[in-house]
Parts: structure tokens; C-alpha cells; sequence
């Protein structure tokens, strides 16, 4: 039981992390190139519109099973960070940014006065959701590939063996430990909002 839980988690928390980084990477190039930001919309386009179980099908052809369900959550979860974070940086009010340049205020200061608040902020609001749509790409992925340990390999055993009530139990589980990631969240996020407001 622990290690489906804690393989599940690991799957999740590592979508997680790649995903919020490499959207953060990307999102503040687009944000100031053009050009890459033309060059991703395509890709970005097809990953946002696609049916998430076609992309599932797709991810178990291309890789491993044990990192199929990472790879389904990183994938989901990508173009909902990195829209907000290309617009967090472009709807910031141009009369700051020209303030910016008119008192010479060095990038540094200003990344991290400006951009990094704005950043921060959004992304926390949005941290929370996006978490949960992880949670349940990496547990239908785990359904689909089938890894040695995972709570959705937990709900396959239970389906094929018709235990209606072992489907029940994973199920709350999975709203259990969502809850007290979602509560995690919002004291994480209202620490956030505090130190803005007083920032």
C-alpha cells in the first residue's frame, strides 16, 4: 500500500517540478522573443486541445511504462503554466516598465522587485488546480501502463478482480491526500499573498 502511494506521489511531484520549470524556462523566452514565442504556438496548441487519453496512448508508445504516467502529467500540465506565465510577464503595466527604463533600474532589481512577484503570484494561483489535474493524468496514465507499484495500478488489480469496494477505498484515498494537498496550497499561497501585500 505505502509504495503504491509514495510511487504515485513521486510520478506526481516530479511532473510537477518539470513541468513548472521548463514552463518557466520557455515562457519567459517567449515573453521577450517573439519569434520563439511564434515558433511554440503550434506545439502549445496541439498539447492544450488534445484529447488528454489520445495523448496518453500516444505517451505509452513512446516510452517506458514506469515513466509513462510522469511523462502524461508533465506533458498535461505544461501548457497551462506556461500560458500564464507568458502572460503574467506581458500584461504587466507598461507604464512600469517604462518608469523601469527611464530611472535606469538595473535588470536584477527589476526581475526581482517586478517580475518575480507577478510570477510568484499567479503561478500560486493556479498551483493548486493544476496539481489536481496532474493527480489524476498520472493515476489514469498509471491505469493505462500499468507500472509494478501505483495507486492506479492499485485501481486496475481492483477492477479485474470486480472489488467494488477496494475501487471505492482508492478513491478516497486519492480525495484524502488531495484535500490535504489543496489545504497545503492555500497556506502556501495566502504566506504569498501577505508578503505582496506588504511587500
Amino acid at each position: 500500500f505505502f509504495k503504491e502511494i509514495y510511487s504515485t506521489f513521486i510520478r506526481i511531484l516530479c511532473a510537477f517540478l518539470i513541468s513548472i520549470i521548463s514552463s518557466l524556462i520557455l515562457g519567459i523566452i517567449s515573453a521577450n522573443f517573439k519569434a520563439v514565442r511564434i515558433f511554440l504556438k503550434p506545439q502549445i496548441s496541439f498539447i492544450k486541445y488534445a484529447p488528454i487519453i489520445a495523448m496518453i496512448v500516444l505517451v505509452l508508445i513512446w516510452f517506458p511504462k514506469e515513466i509513462s504516467p510522469l511523462v502524461i502529467g508533465t506533458v498535461i500540465s505544461f501548457p497551462i503554466f506556461y500560458d500564464n506565465i507568458v502572460g503574467s510577464i506581458n500584461n504587466i503595466d507598461p507604464e512600469i516598465k517604462k518608469l523601469i527604463k527611464v530611472f535606469h533600474i538595473n535588470r536584477k532589481d527589476s526581475i526581482i522587485k517586478l517580475y518575480f512577484p507577478a510570477l510568484l503570484y499567479n503561478l500560486t494561483n493556479i498551483a493548486s488546480s493544476v496539481f489536481g489535474l496532474i493527480l489524476k493524468t498520472v493515476i489514469a496514465g498509471e491505469i493505462y501502463s500499468q507500472p509494478k507499484y501505483g495507486v492506479g495500478s492499485g485501481i486496475l488489480n481492483e477492477k479485474l478482480t470486480l472489488n467494488t469496494q477496494g475501487i471505492i477505498a482508492w478513491i478516497i484515498i486519492i480525495v484524502f491526500f488531495s484535500l490535504i494537498l489543496d489545504l497545503a496550497f492555500r497556506i502556501f499561497r495566502n504566506k504569498v499573498m501577505f508578503w505582496r501585500e506588504n511587500g
